[in-house]
């Protein structure tokens, strides 16, 4: 008898969860695992809905002139929703801003409104956690991980004035 021999772990969420629903495989998922592979499945969606809105928040700002987003990033570094970034962006912000070309405002904004937790670039920032590999050639980011560092003692209690 042939039998065919599928690789569930290929198909997303949503197929997976269909297959293994479909077909009288050896092996029958429990209601727990079942439940488990429906929010799978969920967050995959809402996690496509998010990157989609993202990127058409993104290309609704390429007409952006510099100094619009320079602007924009200034307040973006500012209010981060944890106060130690807050602190750190702002510092870095009203130092390294007003001299950005359009490649740093750039890597900039990909590191302060990419796809990822605050608290993982406040890890980054401060050594606690390893960058990712998508951000290792960002020189902007290894200047931010530089002044995190704070060589200099700079007491960075209250953010700057604008």
């Amino acid at each position: 008898m042939n039998r065919l021999v599928l690789n569930v772990k290929n198909f997303g969420p949503v197929s997976r969860l269909a297959l293994l629903q479909s077909r009288n495989l050896s092996k029958r998922l429990t209601p727990e695992e079942e439940e488990i592979e429906k929010i799978k499945a969920n967050e995959a969606k809402y996690f496509q809905n998010v990157k989609q809105s993202f990127d058409n928040l993104q290309k609704n700002r390429s007409g952006e002139s510099l100094e619009e987003k320079r602007s924009r990033l200034m307040y973006q570094s500012r209010k981060r929703g944890t106060l130690e970034n807050g602190l750190l962006l702002s510092h870095f912000a009203a130092k390294y801003l007003p001299g950005m070309d359009e490649k740093g405002l750039n890597e900039l904004d990909k590191i302060i409104n990419g796809l990822h937790n605050e608290w993982d670039l406040y890890y980054w920032l401060t050594g606690a956690n390893r960058i990712p590999e998508e951000f290792q050639s960002n020189n902007v980011l290894k200047l931010m991980k530089e002044f995190a560092a704070n060589q200099e003692k700079q007491s960075r209690i209250v953010q700057p004035d604008l």
